[in-house]
């Protein structure tokens, strides 16, 4: 399966991985880290593509290379074009596991893939600068994340839509009450309880926001979601 956009991405990553810029990207990287110059690598693909040596030829872990580029993100562009070109059998593979992007918020497989590469580089954007140990797991795991929620959203929003229009046809209210005016009506008595609880429940009665996807925004724990939202719902029906 072809992607087009991880294609270009390669060729662009063709172009310029052996100019000059790349070339002095590559000294100036080994002197802001250490392991790339433990590394030896002599040119930018030797260090990125080829950056898995055996052990006996180097003491240099695999992950510490992605970790080491990770932090240099905003020094170049050509960085993080490098840590995509290197995560990209994970991003293939990612793409697999997503049907080749056959479902719906994306038309076709070009489209999938100009999403997976916008998401790779967004994460890669927010964990620029970071020192992260094995961060290929942790890159992947977030960009599976965001196109997960992205596909969940889209297929809750066609449910409810479909439901909605039932609910149209069959019990149509003269004088509707929407969701927001009920749920605004019935916290307004309240006022003790913590602004934080009140967007839990409203984020998760209202919006539908299952707990994972709450806890992978906010870094609270599943459990502890799960725990303050009991408590506040067995507060608002006191």
């Amino acid at each position: 399966m072809n992607l087009t956009a991880i294609t270009e991405l390669r060729r662009d990553w063709e172009r310029t991985s052996h100019s000059t810029r790349a070339q002095t990207l590559l000294f100036e990287l080994a002197a802001r880290e250490p392991d790339i110059a433990a590394f030896g690598a002599k040119t930018l693909p030797e260090l990125v593509v080829t950056g898995e040596l055996p052990a006996e030829q180097s003491t240099i872990e695999s992950w510490r290379i992605t970790a080491a580029l990770l932090r240099q993100f905003h020094l170049d562009q050509l960085v993080g074009l490098s840590l995509i070109v290197r995560l990209s059998p994970g991003l293939i593979a990612m793409a697999r596991s997503f049907g080749w992007g056959r479902d719906a918020p994306w038309a076709d497989v070009d489209a999938f893939a100009c999403d997976l590469v916008h998401s790779t580089w967004e994460v890669l954007h927010s964990l620029g600068g970071s020192t992260i140990a094995y961060p290929e797991r942790t890159i992947l795991r977030r960009i599976y994340h965001q196109l997960h929620a992205q596909r969940r959203a889209v297929h809750r929003r066609s449910a409810y839509e479909e439901l909605a229009g039932e609910w149209t046809i069959e019990f149509a209210d003269p004088h509707p009450v929407s969701v927001l005016e009920e749920l605004a009506f019935a916290l307004s008595t309240k006022r003790k309880m913590r602004r934080q609880d009140l967007q839990l429940i409203y984020r998760h009665r209202v919006l539908g926001l299952t707990f994972p996807e709450l806890a992978a925004t906010s870094g609270v724990s599943v459990r502890a979601l799960e725990q303050r939202s009991s408590r506040a719902e067995a507060a608002l029906c006191a």
